[in-house]
């Protein structure tokens, strides 16, 4: 290539590159497309816009009843409680965690739960089925001293036979020392 091609094409590159960016330094306006309902969606959060706009698909749907609502955020409340080696003594994050499931179940009062017990995969099966019930009815008695009605909550222990998390070392076992809440269909 020539010199002055070379010039032309790198100062094309940048000049491609300078307008790719920096953003518009002008205030947008506001165009038929910006504006719903008279609202001027350049003056609302985009927060605002996903929630107060109504699309085709959501047009006609049901509100969720409490036990759906408790359903799809148990994850996010926390549906695992964790426990330390050989242990079924709750922690303060998983009585955090109990909390939070707490305030889901009361809120929702036809919902019935199944605690599941689960051990690492050392010990024997018998002793790793007590273990895991233990932790299951641990987490249980959590909740109904929360409030929850005990006859809303079963207890299944698993043991070694189902672990969470598939490994022979400490971040697998430590994984597979779990109580899960799980909520019945």
């Amino acid at each position: 290539m020539h010199r002055p091609t070379q010039i032309l094409v790198a100062l094309g590159v940048a000049l491609a590159l300078a307008a790719c960016g920096s953003p518009s330094e002008q205030e947008p306006t506001a165009g038929p497309a910006d504006v719903v309902d008279g609202t001027n969606l350049t003056d609302i959060t985009e927060t605002e816009q996903y929630i107060d706009i109504e699309t085709e698909e959501t047009a006609g749907t049901t509100q969720l009843t409490p036990e759906e609502q408790a359903e799809v955020h148990l994850i996010d409340a926390g549906d695992r409680v964790y426990f330390d080696y050989d242990k079924s003594a709750i922690g303060v994050e998983g009585e955090a965690t109990l909390r939070a499931q707490g305030e889901l179940l009361l809120g929702a009062s036809g919902l019935t739960v199944t605690i599941e017990g689960h051990c690492d995969e050392r010990g024997t099966r018998e002793y790793n089925i007590a273990l895991g019930e233990r932790r299951a009815e641990a987490v249980k008695t959590y909740l109904v001293s929360l409030g929850v009605e005990a006859n809303r909550i079963s207890t299944l222990s698993y043991g070694k036979e189902r672990p969470e998390v598939a490994g022979h070392n400490e971040d697998a076992w430590r994984q597979n020392r779990v109580a899960v809440t799980v909520i019945n269909p």
